[in-house]
């Protein structure tokens, strides 16, 4: 029997869905929703098929329009329900607005920087088309009638009529009441202004008169009238910020840049050269010299016999067969009347070590040696210091203005954090510079006077008419010229060797500031190999100039070496002029000149003799005529 089974339905390509859908029905209910929900703003109508079409080939039942109507806010995802055609638009509106506002921010910032009223202020010309313009490109809607001057105005002061015709229908400058000096007519305006709020502020300028002020309502130029100045913000603050203000008065074009200060004429001409400089090269800092077991050094056992060396010959040559920098304590030496050429003789030559001809040659002389971790130490023992100083401290020859004399003194004292050893050398000092100062009898001798002490005259020495002021004084150590330089050497010597046969061949004695040498990484066995056919002058320059070092003279035969810095910075006291009714402002510019060179001075003045004393480096004693200048 043939059973005839029926062929099942073939689906469409297309399946939307298995209801049947009445698109007449979708729009009445569409239309219906509208009217029953006037309000606007409402979310659109989920689709009525939000199943994919695996569910509905699966073979589940679809879900009803109605369940999906009332489940609409369970789903996350709402589908707007609009065309094509009106997306485009809506996104065509989009952009159209947002280029708007662009071209409206850029105008504003344009406005602000290049067209405010207190640009167009400073310009030459009367009129400002420039600032009408930009306005009417901001303002496109509002229209600004045209207003005719003022007769009685241009009569009043022509020249401020003829720069009236702005956008100021009144005519009134900033500061000044409004005036009725036009005819009255009425303002239309078609477009909406631009509140004062939003129009931005040049924070380079401060504050303006004009801040707040819309395009259409710019100042009036005014010419021969001064500005309303600024109300001062810092007013009333508390007498320990009042000092900060200062810092706070910059010009508006430039924040950057420093303070400005009025500067007094006398200030302005003022230029003080700084001392040198101690050009150490940084390579040195970084690799210290071998330390020296000083101990051990000084058993090195020698034999001597000499008619004898003079005390810094002696040390030179003590230095070099240790290798321990021995510095002389030359101030306190030559204030107490010591000569470093004192020759120092051994009474019992033979074999000694190193360290009992320097006890032999310190007991014989009354010094004493005083070791350091780097260094030793050649000086006086504090006592007997004072005790060959007591007579030159003492001010009992002052008469009746011992006690003035004593306050200057003491001035200087408390000045200093000195040692006690270097403060009674500088109350010798202070005390025969008073002498000087008061037209009394000196009592440090010659020698040491014009070593650490010098007296300065310019303002009684008047320049004569057609020759050049003199700027500075002559250095009180020039440096080593000419002079013989000896055979030339076969061989290698110490550095400490070097010198002291050069001095001795020019009947002089070397005086080696080791310290310096140490700090540029020298000892005295530093091997150097110096050519003869020069001057001894031009032969020392040569062979410690690149060593950093220098050779000066320091008069009565000695030669002192070490840096130009150091020696700049070496203290002498100076005795200065009468100063009379100019005395402040005479010792207000050298405090000046000492500030702008950079260094420290003790600086006072005398009642009684109406000069004054001070203590300053040397690089700034060699400047006073030019300091002192103004008051010749």
């Amino acid at each position: 029997m043939v059973q005839i089974v029926a062929p099942e339905p073939t689906p469409p390509a297309l399946i939307a869905g298995d209801e049947d859908v009445d698109s007449q029905e979708m729009t009445q209910g569409d239309l219906s929703s509208v009217h029953e929900e006037p309000h606007a703003g409402l979310p659109p109508i989920p689709p009525p098929f939000p199943g994919n079409v695996s569910e509905l080939q699966s073979g589940q039942p679809p879900i009803a329009p109605e369940t999906i109507a009332d489940n609409s806010n369970d789903s996350p995802q709402e589908v707007p329900w609009s065309s094509t055609p009106q997306q485009n638009s809506r996104r065509w509106l989009l952009i159209a607005a947002t280029s708007l506002g662009a071209v409206l921010t850029c105008g504003l910032l344009a406005f602000s920087m290049w067209g405010s009223p207190d640009r167009l202020a400073d310009d030459t010309t009367p009129t400002v088309p420039n600032d009408a313009a930009l306005s009417d490109a901001i303002q496109p809607d509002s229209i600004q009638p045209d207003v005719e001057q003022s007769p009685a105005l241009d009569a009043a002061d022509p020249e401020v009529g003829s720069s009236t015709k702005t956008e100021n229908p009144q005519g009134q400058t900033d500061g000044q009441p409004a005036t009725d000096t036009t005819m009255s007519q009425p303002k239309t305006e078609t477009g909406p202004m631009i509140p004062a709020g939003l129009l931005p502020v040049d924070p380079l300028r401060g504050e303006s008169t004009d801040a707040g002020k819309t395009p259409g309502e710019s100042s009036t130029v005014v010419r021969n009238q001064e500005p309303d100045l600024p109300t001062d913000p810092l007013i009333g603050l508390p007498p320990e910020l009042e000092a900060f203000t200062r810092l706070l008065d910059m010009p508006g074009g430039a924040p950057d840049a420093p303070p400005v200060e009025p500067v007094n004429a006398n200030v302005a001409e003022l230029r003080v050269e700084e001392a040198a400089d101690a050009m150490i090269d940084p390579m040195l800092l970084a690799t210290p010299p071998p330390k020296v077991n000083i101990n051990n050094a000084l058993k090195l056992r020698v034999a001597l016999q000499t008619d004898g060396y003079p005390l810094s010959d002696f040390m030179l040559l003590a230095s070099e067969l240790t290798q321990v920098p021995i510095q002389i304590d030359w101030v306190t030496l030559d204030l107490a009347q010591w000569s470093i050429t004192q020759l120092v003789k051994d009474e019992a030559p033979g074999w000694k070590p190193v360290d009992q001809r320097l006890k032999e040659v310190a007991k014989s002389t009354g010094l004493v040696i005083e070791p350091s971790p780097d260094q030793l130490l050649v000086t006086l023992e504090l006592e007997p210091y004072k005790a060959k100083l007591a007579s030159i401290i003492s001010t009992d020859d002052f008469g009746d203005e011992q006690v003035s004399a004593d306050e200057v003194v003491s001035s200087f004292l408390k000045a200093t954090q000195w040692n006690e050893r270097e403060k009674v050398g500088l109350s010798a000092l202070v005390a025969d510079g008073l002498r000087i100062a008061r037209d009394i009898p000196p009592k440090i001798n010659a020698t040491a006077r014009q070593r650490w002490m010098v007296e300065a005259i310019c303002l009684k020495s008047p320049t004569p008419e057609g020759q050049i002021p003199k700027e500075e004084f002559q250095p009180r150590w020039p440096l080593i010229k000419g002079g013989e330089s000896g055979m030339q050497l076969d061989t290698a010597i110490t550095m400490a060797g070097f010198l002291r046969h050069t001095a001795r061949l020019n009947q002089a004695t070397a005086l080696v500031n080791w310290q310096d040498a140490r700090d540029r990484r020298l000892s005295p066995g530093q091997l150097v190999m110096p050519y003869a056919g020069d001057p001894a002058g031009t032969m020392l320059r040569k062979t410690l100039q690149p060593l950093g070092l220098s050779c000066r003279d320091a008069g009565q035969s000695v030669w002192w070496v070490g840096t130009d810095a150091t020696y700049d910075r070496m203290p002498l006291l100076v005795v200065g002029d009468s100063l009379g009714p100019q005395r402040q402002a005479v010792l207000d510019r050298i405090r000046l000149a000492a500030v702008q060179g950079g260094t420290e001075i003790l600086l006072q003045h005398d009642p009684v003799s109406d000069r004054y004393l001070s203590l300053m480096p040397r690089f700034l004693y060699r400047q006073l005529p030019k300091i002192l200048q103004p008051f010749q």
